[in-house]
């Protein structure tokens, strides 16, 4: 995947210490390891998420395959990395987790400064993160764009918010202002998703199940259910879901900002 491929394509590797930041699913993850292979003893890979259950590890080992020996998988909130020092970490991947973040604004600042935290000097910060959706100019995200307002909705109703989208600019103040230097980012577009389109929609259903049990209101859970089961069936005649626009920035903690 181009964005991957961009993410650690002028890093050094060579005996490093890299922390992949909520893992998720492991796909990042999965590509780091592949990278760092060749790229000696002390070159290594801790991968944290703030709940990592059995069924979790299993599914993630199972996608990393035969890169498991390069990745330490540990459960941790990245708001409190207490199990590294200061000054330690030379590399961070933070994938599709900011927007999980910015719905309260300083909850994401707590987490950049954690990260700063833990960053050696001149070490570098890798961000990518989805894109809102705008389906008026693009037809083809309709169904997207459903699929997020629809988990919008389930934990509004629940008196929660599931995400907040931020743009490339507002995350790159928050980088300048906490002692970091933008020095590379880049927009990518999103793709009409044919292969795996059917998990995210699964587990949006899934979530959508859970949250709307805890509504007063039935009606508007069973109408909500009802919304997605129609959007599932539109997605699978279609073949495809379209992925909303990536961005990735490429941050270096400047040397004398502690």
């Amino acid at each position: 995947m181009e964005l991957l491929e961009y993410l650690t394509e002028d890093l050094d590797l060579e005996d490093k210490l890299i922390l992949d930041a909520a893992l998720g699913m492991g796909r990042a993850t999965r590509h780091l390891a592949e990278e760092v292979r060749n790229c000696g003893e002390d070159c290594r890979i801790i991968a944290v998420d703030r709940d990592i259950s059995a069924e979790h590890s299993r599914k993630i080992r199972e996608i990393l395959g035969v890169q498991n020996d390069n990745v330490e998988l540990k459960e941790a909130d990245i708001f409190s990395l207490d199990f590294l020092e200061e000054n330690t970490v030379d590399i961070i991947n933070c994938h599709d987790t900011i927007v999980f973040l910015n719905e309260r604004p300083l909850q994401l600042l707590g987490a950049l400064k954690e990260f700063k935290r833990v960053l050696r000097p001149a070490g570098k910060l890798l961000i990518a993160s989805e894109l809102p959706l705008d389906p008026g100019g693009d037809p083809a995200a309709e169904g997207e764009w459903k699929r997020i307002k629809l988990m919008e909705a389930a934990y509004s109703l629940a008196g929660e918010k599931w995400a907040d989208f931020i743009q490339p600019e507002e995350l790159e103040l928050a980088l300048e202002l906490l002692g970091f230097d933008v020095y590379d980012q880049r927009i990518f577009p999103g793709e009409k998703n044919e292969d795996s389109f059917k998990l995210p929609l699964l587990e949006s259903q899934e979530l959508i199940e859970e949250k709307i049990k805890e509504l007063s209101w039935s009606h508007l859970g069973l109408a909500l259910e009802k919304e997605m089961e129609e959007l599932r069936r539109e997605a699978d005649e279609a073949g495809y879901l379209k992925a909303p626009d990536k961005f990735v920035l490429k941050a270096e903690l400047i040397l004398n900002n502690r």
